[in-house]
């Protein structure tokens, strides 16, 4: 995995991390590669929004399976706003 956290100035922060997961043989699970980053705004001492997405290479990928009968979790892609305030 490689990860990536700036400062970019004016209260703006951006992080990345970058993943490579390798095949699982049994059960089997394919490879993958997966990027996560978000985008922070410190509006005040108080008051961040932020903008995060997640799994964005791909609009979905099987991160495991429990058996072949069963199949597995995929994971999707996601992209949050969030709004946080401190007291």
């Amino acid at each position: 995995s490689l990860g990536s956290a700036m400062n970019l100035g004016s209260g703006l922060a951006w992080n990345a991390d970058l993943r490579w997961i390798g095949r699982l043989p049994d059960p089997m699970v394919p490879a993958y590669v997966e990027l996560n980053t978000s985008l922070a705004w410190n509006i005040s001492d108080r008051v961040e929004v932020s903008l995060s997405g997640f799994n964005l290479l791909h609009a979905r990928h099987l991160e495991y399976t429990l058996d072949e009968a069963t199949g597995g979790n995929e994971v999707e892609r996601s992209v949050f706003l969030r709004l946080k305030g401190r007291v």
